[in-house]
């Protein structure tokens, strides 16, 4: 009886193991998860489509929280968040500029109808 309780835990494991080996042969490289990065293990992991855990996590039968965002697509994204924050800190430079020409014109105006006013009364 004890044997038959146990194989399936075996198959279980062979199972596991062999996709591991699978998303290490076939799989992409993708940002760590929170797991493989706390244990020392880099900053990458791989996956693979249609499989949620990484093949670390997969081999160690546990839980993943990996994202699978493509490192590739990661420069992508991390190259256009910097230009769009250089984008902004020109425009609120241009902001700024206006702002402070209108309040100049703004003082102008204000300073020239005070002229006429005082030369109309």
């Amino acid at each position: 009886m004890p044997n038959c309780v146990s194989k399936p835990v075996f198959w279980k494991i062979r199972e596991r193991l062999s996709l591991a080996a699978t998303i290490e042969e076939l799989g992409f490289l993708v940002m760590a998860c929170s797991f493989c990065k706390c244990h020392g293990m880099g900053d990458r992991c791989k996956m693979m489509d249609g499989v949620m855990r990484c093949k670390e996590c997969m081999r160690r039968g546990r839980s993943c929280d990996g994202t699978g965002v493509l490192l590739s697509a990661l420069n992508c994204i991390t190259s256009e968040h910097k230009r769009l924050r250089l984008e902004e800190k020109e425009a609120a430079e241009q902001l700024a500029e206006y702002q402070q020409k209108a309040a100049e014109a703004l003082s102008r105006l204000s300073r020239i109808r005070s002229q006429c006013e005082s030369l109309v009364t």
